[in-house]
């Protein structure tokens, strides 16, 4: 199963992907209603890292996909939820039922 469909299976909606660093944040500055982020860490030859610092300004949880496992990931983003490439589908649903609940906390929904 692909990523978005596990994603879309637990409920979610998937607003948008992006290929580049520069794609991820015209999407974050755009104002893209999402309240969640899964991020690969290497996207393409770039680092996600600004864009992952980016959504942590405005609040939005994060997790991290890598196939580096954490060698790959920032000392400063190694308490946000990782997914080991290839990921399982009980992986990614555990990250993202933890990003849902931290954005419901966020905004002060009750799940």
């Amino acid at each position: 199963m692909s990523l978005q469909d596990v994603v879309e299976n637990l409920g979610c909606v998937v607003v948008g992907t992006a290929s580049s660093l520069s794609e991820a944040l015209a999407a974050i500055d755009t104002g893209s209603a999402f309240d969640a982020a899964l991020l690969d860490v290497q996207v393409g030859r770039e680092k996600i890292g600004p864009g992952a610092d980016r959504l942590m300004s405005l609040l939005i949880p994060v997790a991290f996909l890598s196939g580096y496992r954490k060698r790959g990931i920032e000392a400063r983003f190694l308490s946000m939820p990782i997914i080991d490439k290839p990921f399982s589908d009980a992986a990614v649903r555990s990250a993202v039922l933890a990003l849902c609940a931290a954005a419901e906390q966020k905004s002060g929904m009750t799940p």
